[in-house]
Parts: structure tokens; sequence; C-alpha cells
């Protein structure tokens, strides 16, 4: 099997790679912001990681992911987002570049909605987004200083990770996801 990961600077390493990319977003030194990074992490070594998975591991986002993530056939987003659920819960949400909408992030905020609006925006303008897209939203307890995610959102981590490892074996891109109301 073969595994490809991508840390700091990963447009160079992951442009033009078929297959799946799972993408973190959060400073891991904010708590609960930091899951999507513990999650990498964990998927890093996990036995049931499928070949052509491309791990990427970001703080933010930039302009130039755009050029990386449109090579991908399908990427899968870890974020934390107030979505008003209790602390360590999680939703998915498809984005799909034919129905993705500013108004998508209305209802939902994220440390990093801004940015991910305006990406999503600047992709679609370009035709740069991706066809299928899947955002983990989970909502977090704190985002005090320090490495330590709250007990509710570290329970959660273990459950995410059966979740996208399932959504990559899947063999179909076409699914039923949480509801946007």
């Amino acid at each position: 099997m073969r595994r490809q990961h991508c840390d700091s600077y990963p447009i160079q390493r992951a442009h033009n790679i078929p297959g799946n990319l799972v993408l973190s977003l959060g400073n891991p030194m904010r708590g609960d912001d930091g899951i999507g990074s513990r999650i990498i992490e964990r998927l890093k070594i996990h036995p049931q990681l499928p070949e052509r998975v491309t791990l990427m591991d970001a703080s933010i986002l930039r302009p130039e992911f755009l050029l990386c993530m449109n090579s991908f056939r399908r990427i899968l987003i870890i974020d934390a987002a107030e979505i008003g659920r209790c602390a360590g819960e999680w939703i998915r949400i498809e984005i799909k570049a034919d129905e993705a909408s500013p108004h998508l992030f209305n209802k939902y905020f994220s440390c990093h909605g801004l940015y991910l609006r305006d990406m999503i925006l600047m992709g679609l303008i370009l035709d740069l987004w991706p066809a299928f897209v899947e955002l983990f939203a989970v909502q977090p307890a704190q985002y005090d200083w320090g490495a330590d995610l709250s007990r509710q959102v570290r329970e959660s981590v273990p459950l995410l990770c059966s979740e996208i490892i399932r959504r990559l074996h899947s063999p179909s891109i076409k699914s039923t996801p949480d509801k946007i109301t």
C-alpha cells in the first residue's frame, strides 16, 4: 500500500495526485481548533487507510491550494466550527461545485469560515473548485491556548476517524449528507 503524506508547504508534493485528499484546518495550539491535526495524525497510522489518499495538515487555507485541490477526485475537510450542537458532535456537509453557495456559511461559523467561503467562491469563479468536497464540521468546546483538546472533542476523534475511513472506502461519492436547513 502506498500512502502519501503532505505536511508543510504541501502544494508542490500534492499537485496532480489523483485520488482523495483529507485536509485538516485549524491551529493545534488553540485547543479544540486542533482537532483536524489530531485526526490526520491518527489517519497516518490507520491500518485501513486506502491507497491514493493524501493527508494534508494545514492551519489555514491559502489561495494556491485551489491549484492542488482541483486535481483530486474527492476532498474531505476537517474543521472546528460553531454548528449549534453539543461539544464534540459533528456534521458532514457536501460542497459540490455545481451547488456551492456563499450562503452555506450563514448558518455555520468556522474560525476559518471567511477563508473557506472565499476559497469556495474563488474556486467557483475560476472553475477550479473540485467536483466533490465534504466538510466535517466539529462543534468545539473551547479555543483556549494550548495543545489539549476538550474531553468531548477528544472523545469524538476515534468516531470521526472511523467515519472518514468509511467514506474513503465508499465506492461511490454520491451519498446523502446531513441536510442544511
